[in-house]
């Protein structure tokens, strides 16, 4: 069995997934990363005075993934995105930004 060993990039807060490919009888087990994305959706909310809950109805979504989003654990869809953007009457560039 063929074996590689592929270097790892400089991780800081990046997020790790594993991946498994199959092909041709070898098995290649690797990690690869995807730079976290930053967002300033808590501090626009609170500006507004909104709960939670109440950007959620606005938005047709969840609380708990508005908290997901707030905390970093989960990347809105780019339709998600747009929909938050308009509520807050910013640019995606404004709230969004990726950690590189």
């Amino acid at each position: 069995m063929l074996a590689m060993k592929l270097p790892m990039p400089e991780l800081s807060s990046a997020y790790i997934l594993p991946a498994v490919f199959a092909g041709h009888g070898i098995i290649l087990n690797f990690f690869y990363w995807i730079a976290a994305m930053n967002n300033e959706v808590k501090v626009l909310r609170a500006a507004m005075g909104w709960s939670q809950e109440e950007l959620a109805k606005n938005l047709g979504v969840s609380s708990q993934a508005v908290n997901a989003i707030e905390r970093g654990k989960h990347d809105p869809s780019l339709t998600l995105a747009f929909a938050i953007a308009k509520v807050f009457e910013k640019s995606i560039e404004a709230i969004f930004n990726p950690e590189i």
